[in-house]
C-alpha cells in the first residue's frame, strides 16, 4: 500500500472534545466498539469492516465478547515526575524526569525536559525547596532536545523522594495543573512499576469489578511493563510539515516481560485465544518482544526496549484485539490504529465518535478493534 503522509493523520476536532478531567466512574467511560473483519497484514487504507461501530460502556465490556480472550495491561505507574524550580537568578524553570542513565542502585543521573534549557549553565543548581535541588549537567547527547540533570538522591530513593517533592505531569493539552484527585485518577487501579511520565490511559477505565467480571466469564488477565516516557506528547514532523511516515523515528521506552506473560500469551496462541493488548504501550511491548513469525514464535523474556513504530502495512504477530483511547492528530498512536483497524475504518470511527459526542484524549472516552467472532451480535448485548 502507498506510504501515508502525515495530513493522513489529520483530523478536525471541534473545540470543547478534549476530556480535562475523567469521567466520575471510571467504567463509566463510553466505549466505541468496532470490529476488525479484516487480516492483521490486511489493515490497509481501503480496508473495511462487517458492522458499523456502536456504542456501549466500559461495565459493558465483559457482556460484549463471544469468548475468551487473553487481555494484557500495562502495570507502570506513572511517577510525581514534574519538577517546578527556582535558578539562583530567580527564574522558574520546570523539569520533567523521563529516564535514569542507568537502573544501578547508586545511580543520580536522569534525561529529562527541561524547559528553559537553552538558558541554563552547565553545573547550575536548581532549587526546588530550601533544602532540595536537582543539578543541570548539559544536554543529552543521544536526544540533543532532552537534558540530564543530577538528583540528590539515588535510583534506590528516587520514588520517595519524588512523592515529596514532584507532581503529577498532567499531558499539556489538559491545559491545567495536576490537582489532588489526579493522584488516584492518573494511575490505573493496576499500577505496581514507578516508571512512567504519561499514563497507559486506557487501563484507566478499568475496575475492579470490570477485571473479575472478565475472569468469572473465563477471560484470562495478564500484566507486562512499558514506561511511557515523554516523546509519547510529540506530534510526528513539524507543522505543516508535509512528507510520508517513512521518515519519522519514535523515541525509546523500556519494557519488562515476565516469565508469567511469556507462558500466558504461549497458551493462548496454542489454543487459539485471541490476544487483546489493552493500551498502545501494551502492544508495542509485545510485538517488539516476540521473536519470530505470527505462526511460530515466543515472547523474549526479560527487560526490552523499544523504537517500534507500528504504522500501516505492519504485520502484526502477537495482537489481535486492542482497546485504546482517542489520540492526537498527527502522533505515531494514531497511526497505530489505523495499522490495527484499517485506515478508513479509523476513519469512520473517529467520525462517528465526534458525531456521538465522545471525549478525547487522555481522560476521554475508548474504542476497541476485536476481531471476526470476539464480539456477540449487537442484538444479544443489547
Amino acid at each position: 500500500m502507498p506510504e501515508l503522509s502525515l495530513e493522513d493523520l489529520d483530523f478536525e476536532l471541534p473545540p470543547g472534545r478534549v476530556a480535562r478531567h475523567p469521567c466520575p466512574e471510571r467504567s463509566d467511560a463510553r466505549l466505541l466498539v468496532c470490529e476488525r473483519a479484516c487480516a492483521q497484514s490486511e489493515a490497509s487504507a481501503d480496508a473495511t469492516v462487517g458492522r458499523e461501530p456502536r456504542l456501549a460502556r466500559i461495565r459493558d465490556l465483559p457482556s460484549l465478547l463471544a469468548r475468551p480472550a487473553l487481555w494484557v495491561f500495562n502495570e507502570s505507574r506513572v511517577m510525581p515526575a514534574r519538577l517546578r524550580a527556582t535558578r539562583p537568578s530567580g527564574g522558574q524553570v520546570e523539569v520533567l524526569l523521563a529516564s535514569p542513565l542507568s537502573r544501578a542502585t547508586g545511580e543520580r543521573r536522569w534525561t529529562a525536559l527541561v524547559r528553559g534549557m537553552a538558558r541554563l549553565r552547565v553545573g547550575e543548581r536548581l532549587h526546588l525547596s530550601d533544602t532540595d535541588a536537582v543539578t543541570f549537567i548539559g544536554r543529552d547527547d543521544a536526544s540533543p532536545d532532552q537534558g540530564v540533570v543530577e538528583l540528590p538522591v539515588d535510583y534506590a530513593g528516587v520514588m520517595r523522594w519524588l512523592e515529596k517533592v514532584g507532581t503529577v505531569p498532567l499531558p499539556p493539552y489538559l491545559e491545567r495543573s495536576a490537582e489532588p484527585a489526579d493522584a488516584e485518577r492518573y494511575q490505573t487501579v493496576y499500577a505496581s512499576n514507578p516508571g512512567s511520565v504519561a499514563a497507559p490511559t486506557a487501563g484507566l477505565h478499568f475496575t475492579p469489578e470490570v477485571l473479575n467480571e472478565l475472569e468469572a466469564q473465563g477471560h484470562q488477565l495478564a500484566f507486562l511493563t512499558l514506561h511511557v516516557g515523554p516523546g509519547t506528547f510529540k506530534p510526528l514532523g513539524e507543522e505543516g510539515a508535509s512528507h510520508t511516515l517513512a521518515s519519522e523515528r519514535l523515541h525509546r521506552e523500556h519494557f519488562f516481560i515476565s516469565p508469567r506473560i511469556a507462558a500466558a500469551v504461549s497458551t493462548a496462541r496454542s489454543q487459539g485465544m485471541p490476544v487483546v493488548a489493552v493500551g498502545t504501550t501494551s502492544l508495542r511491548a509485545l510485538e517488539s518482544a516476540w521473536v519470530g513469525s505470527r505462526g511460530a514464535g515466543s515472547l523474549r523474556e526479560g527487560p526490552g526496549e523499544t523504537a517500534l513504530f507500528v504504522k500501516p502495512g505492519y504485520a502484526f504477530k502477537v495482537v489481535d484485539g486492542l482497546l485504546t483511547n482517542f489520540h492526537l492528530p498527527r502522533t505515531s498512536l494514531l497511526a497505530l490504529v489505523m495499522a490495527h483497524l484499517g485506515v478508513a475504518a479509523t476513519r469512520r470511527a473517529y467520525a462517528f465518535a465526534i458525531e456521538k459526542g465522545l471525549r478525547f484524549y487522555s481522560y476521554g472516552d475508548a474504542m476497541v478493534s476485536l476481531p471476526t467472532g470476539l464480539l456477540r451480535e449487537p442484538e444479544a448485548s443489547q
